[in-house]
């Protein structure tokens, strides 16, 4: 299992936990630097999504990939935060106590007017949003394979 200085030189995440966000800030003696998932990462730029917008989109959804648009429905299945293992009541070991802040901070880095422009990256419509919602819920539990068993 990686620990937190070999995850980091190796480009892996620490242990065997899922990654706890998509993008974020490390700090290190050294300084402070930004850390994007490498998997979500290229595949973003496989399927020529990543760019300046869908960055700043990343970082104003606190990282999540649920709620942008324009994101392909398998991807947002593929990667998931940490968290929303969490809200599912599933339980995983941790490596190093996880916590969610009582504030998000406030973006400034963001421009929130160039966000409203650029919503919609590649054309999708509501189908597959709808689709996303469906798939696996608490409610609907023989819909999904993981929790019908």
């Amino acid at each position: 299992m990686p620990t937190a200085s070999t995850a980091q030189i190796l480009g892996n995440n620490e242990s065997i936990e899922p990654y706890t966000n998509n993008i974020y800030s490390r700090r290190v003696l050294s300084g402070e630097f930004q850390v994007v998932n490498q998997h979500l990462l290229k595949d973003l730029t496989d399927l020529d999504l990543w760019n300046e917008n869908m960055k700043n989109r990343l970082i104003a959804n606190n990282g999540s990939i649920q709620n942008i648009d324009g994101i392909p429905i398998i991807l947002k299945h593929c990667i998931k935060q940490f968290g929303r293992f969490l809200k599912r009541g599933l339980k995983t070991g941790m490596y190093y106590l996880r916590t969610r802040p009582a504030v998000n901070a406030i973006q400034f880095t963001v421009d929130k007017k160039a966000l409203k422009e650029g919503t919609n990256v590649n054309g999708t419509n509501g189908k597959e949003k709808q689709m996303a919602d469906i798939v696996c819920s608490l409610e609907n539990k023989e819909g999904c394979i993981s929790c019908s068993g």
